[in-house]
């Protein structure tokens, strides 16, 4: 399988670390020495939605926020039902 990239989704999270980023008065900088990143462009990497990241990627976001995960995910989204598969039929 590959890998599942929905840019206006990652936009969308890029935007909501940018702004959590901002309110605390957090440079790229310190954000990127909270999260023990050796590159500092990795920041704006996730920010303008250049590249896929993990769980665990929002995981250490929320940290060096100092918020809890979901706030990194609190913006409006509409599901596109075109993402939306199918479900299996039943065997009988």
């Amino acid at each position: 399988m590959g890998q599942f990239k929905n840019i206006e989704f990652l936009k969308l999270v890029g935007s909501r670390i940018e702004s959590i980023r901002k309110s605390k008065n957090l440079s790229h900088e310190i954000l990127a020495e909270r999260m023990h990143l050796n590159d500092v462009r990795q920041i704006g990497r996730v920010i303008n939605a250049e590249t896929n990241f993990s769980t665990s990627e929002i995981y250490r976001f929320a940290i060096a926020l100092g918020v809890h995960p979901k706030e990194l995910l609190d913006f409006d989204f509409e599901l596109n039902p075109d993402y939306i598969p199918p479900l299996p039929k039943k065997n009988k």
